[in-house]
């Protein structure tokens, strides 16, 4: 299947996979959760299953090591890739964040950074490539809450507005018509990302621990 797989992969679309084998007790919970993915985001993406065991190559190739790994692929290309069962918000944000509209939305909004002549994929990895190498969602794999992250960005930016800086070169939020400004989808640059993790509740141990060694530097 690996000549299939590869066109597969290779879509302007999303595709998410989800690496698994039928003797793998949290595969099955991982299942329904994905089919309710697939029905969630529609044609916006392709939501696709892969066995291990039938296909060694593929998971070989990709360096599947547990399972489930859920896995996603744009342009042919791995950007996004994670081991252990997989919650349904969160499977629907990574994806949504990769959807053409979304790009769209924000080459809108950042067009003064644009080049003509690049389509809007190629100008948001660029993009973020360049500066924006983190993202807010990914906190909720620290067992962050939602509700916090957002709040510490939304400090953030007020901080780094405070100090005179130009935001837009640390924080760059997504904005949609239908949902206004989406803080969770932020792009980060390392500053930015710093201080996130300095305005976020210490609830979880990813959090606390990093605050611990920021003071522990400072005293």
């Amino acid at each position: 299947m690996k000549g299939n797989f590869n066109k597969l992969i290779d879509s302007q679309k999303p595709v998410l996979v989800d690496f698994h084998a039928e003797w793998c007790g949290p595969c099955k919970a991982q299942g329904p959760i994905i089919k309710e993915v697939a029905k969630e985001v529609g044609e916006k993406a392709r939501v696709i299953k892969i066995d291990i065991d039938k296909n060694p190559h593929i998971a070989k190739q990709f360096q599947v090591m547990s399972v489930p790994t859920l896995a996603l692929f744009k342009e042919g290309k791995l950007i996004w890739k994670q081991s252990g069962v997989q919650s349904k918000q969160n499977l629907i944000q990574i994806v949504e964040q990769h959807t053409e509209k979304k790009m769209v939305m924000a080459l809108i909004v950042y067009k003064p950074y644009y080049t003509p002549g690049k389509g809007p994929g190629d100008f948001m990895q660029g993009v973020y490539q360049r500066s924006m190498t983190f993202l807010a969602s990914d906190l909720l794999q620290e067992d962050v809450d939602p509700d916090d992250i957002k709040s510490a960005v939304k400090k953030a930016i007020a901080g780094v507005q405070r100090a005179g800086l130009n935001t837009r070169e640390h924080f760059m939020p997504i904005i949609s018509v239908r949902k206004g400004t989406s803080f969770m989808d932020c792009r980060l640059s390392k500053l930015g990302y710093a201080l996130v993790l300095l305005n976020c509740n210490p609830k979880s141990q990813f959090i606390a621990n990093f605050q611990l060694s920021m003071a522990s530097h400072i005293m």
